[in-house]
């Protein structure tokens, strides 16, 4: 019988997968109560496989998990619920200030700078603001070390992307993305 590290660390072998997508006791959307994640769990992954982990279903952990996490080993963290509904909120926020508004890019420029100010926060909290330049860059894996970083993950052809124009892009692909019903 396989433990979930034996399945995690057999997953990767057998598939070459480039990123996993972790179960540590996070779920997708906002928790029911407080969240418990096995920071064990993750150690030992982290320690099984040699590829960057994902927790799915970040929206709702604190701040200092959310930190311990990283330093365990999660590459990447999906917040998109929590954006979303903070979005949402700053655009109700703004009907009520302004009741008779009636401009639509008003409107979504609310709720994409509340985008941005939570992606900004996230960022800062998972430790990537001004990883890798002092000038607020944020390394996007370059081999060529025009920044100085030297990580075997990183790929050539990548280039250093200014913090302030990856937020932008990040808000601009969510919004772009949301679905109506």
């Amino acid at each position: 019988m396989f433990t979930k590290v034996d399945e995690a660390s057999r997953f990767v072998k057998e598939t070459g997968v480039d990123a996993l997508a972790i179960a540590i006791g996070n779920v997708h959307g906002f928790y029911k109560g407080e969240p418990n994640l096995d920071f064990e769990r993750l150690s030992q992954i982290k320690n099984a496989v040699s590829i960057p982990l994902v927790l799915h279903g970040g929206s709702g952990i604190s701040d200092d998990d959310f930190r311990k996490a990283v330093s365990l080993g999660i590459c990447k963290i999906n917040f998109y619920t929590e954006m979303s509904a903070g979005a949402v909120a700053r655009i109700k926020e703004y009907f009520t200030e302004k009741p008779g508004v009636n401009s639509l890019p008003d409107v979504i420029n609310k709720g994409f700078e509340e985008a941005k100010n939570i992606i900004k926060k996230r960022l800062e909290v998972f430790g990537s603001k001004d990883m890798c330049a002092p000038e607020k860059s944020l390394c996007v894996s370059c081999s060529d070390n025009v920044c100085g970083a030297v990580d075997p993950r990183f790929t050539a052809g990548s280039k250093t992307v200014l913090y302030e124009e990856l937020i932008e892009k990040i808000s601009k692909e969510v919004i772009s993305n949301i679905k109506t019903k």
